[in-house]
């Protein structure tokens, strides 16, 4: 068995139709749907932008489509320690929370690892009745945590009229992000339960629920707010804040100090929210009327800013692409003011090296910002659109 499936697999292991067999192999499909719709975030958007000019809009955004989906299996499954799951006596269909292989198919998992799985299944492993998978790409970042997780899976779960005691599995390298740490105690998430997936051990489940999620959801960020708890801000407070990288490694502003100089002129404070709790973040940003940062996983904050002006100016280190709309989209669909600022990286998204930025268009932007003669407290959008 074993050299035949050496053999066998490179061919295989990538191929639709391996795919295709799921139906057959397990009898009824492999997971009930509970909830399913596509959605056009961007439909009724104004996708101009103050400081990109319509070469480097979010024009790209409009036509811009996912699917949201709740899907409970129908057979024993194993979740294994990369996050994606098989079901017992079947193969593997899911891989850091995306199922659609049509549209993923690089994120298959192999032939090979299948068959591993399947073999190991009646293995000494943790079990559980039922639990809500919480294991994704990016599940220790920021934005990925508040937007992804509470605001899409656990949302959806919640939409469906699952079990609120439902345990919900996360990997033991988000268990230990201090942000997460904190946002369990959280009014809306305290009585939740958590099972911690250790590195390289599997889970069985007789039920588990798992979901698809899109960037983009007005719906998922008042989720998360109400589930945080995140009170009314006071339109009165007008902070001023720039949120510091510090240095990440990445999107590094080379003339850093030059950067935060012109900020300080302008009465910006420094704030790095790496070195922040969760509550820390939320009482500081709830009081800031303006903000200023890079693109990146700090700018969330600005969901703390709640029914109060706010307005963002967002600096990017070179053209921003539609997977960087996060914080512009944001600021749309609540009545934010916005605008961008472009660096001198000739580097694509995600930009993964430093960059400079014009320190004197960066004082004409947070002048006009300032001034008003920027776009300012827009009318805010319309909830998600479906498709139709």
């Amino acid at each position: 068995m074993a050299p035949l499936t050496r053999r066998i697999a490179p061919a295989v292991s990538r191929h639709p139709g391996i795919w295709d067999l799921t139906g057959r192999i397990l009898s009824g499909g492999a997971a009930d749907t509970l909830v399913e719709r596509s959605v056009r975030p961007f439909a009724t958007i104004d996708l101009t932008a103050d400081g990109l000019g319509q070469a480097h809009d979010f024009r790209s955004c409009a036509g811009f489509e996912f699917v949201e989906s709740l899907h409970r299996s129908r057979h024993p499954s194993v979740l294994l320690s990369s996050g994606g799951w098989a079901t017992t006596g079947g193969i593997a269909l899911e891989e850091h929370g995306v199922i659609d292989y049509a549209h993923y198919r690089d994120r298959r998992p192999g032939f090979r690892r299948t068959v591993v799985v399947n073999a190991l299944r009646a293995a000494r492993a943790p079990r559980v009745e039922t639990a809500l998978s919480f294991r994704t790409f990016g599940e220790a970042n920021y934005f990925h945590l508040l937007n992804d997780l509470i605001g899409g899976r656990l949302r959806m779960f919640d939409e469906a009229g699952a079990p609120a005691d439902t345990p919900i599995v996360v990997a033991r390298r988000l268990a230990e992000f201090p942000p997460f740490r904190d946002l369990q105690s959280r009014p809306g998430l305290q009585d939740r339960r958590w099972i911690v997936q250790e590195p390289g051990t599997m889970l069985r489940c007789r039920r588990l629920f798992v979901a698809r999620t899109g960037p983009f959801s007005r719906a998922g960020i008042e989720y998360t707010q109400r589930a945080l708890g995140v009170p009314a801000s006071d339109a009165h407070d007008a902070e001023r804040i720039f949120v510091d990288r510090g240095s990440r490694g990445t999107r590094d502003i080379v003339n850093r100090s030059d950067v935060e100089s012109v900020c300080r002129r302008f009465g910006f404070s420094i704030v790095d929210p790496g070195g922040m709790t969760l509550t820390e973040q939320m009482e500081r940003f709830s009081r800031a009327e303006f903000v200023i940062g890079v693109h990146g996983a700090g700018l969330t904050n600005i969901i703390f800013r709640r029914d109060a002006p706010l307005h963002l100016l967002e600096i990017f280190p070179g053209p921003p692409a539609r997977n960087a709309a996060h914080y512009f989209f944001i600021c749309r669909t609540h009545g934010h003011g916005y605008t961008a600022l472009l660096g001198e990286s000739t580097e694509a998204y995600p930009w993964p090296g430093r960059f400079t930025l014009d320190p004197h268009k960066l004082e004409t932007a947070i002048d006009a910002m300032l001034s008003g003669t920027s776009e300012r407290g827009m009318t805010p959008g319309p909830s998600d659109t479906p498709s139709t």
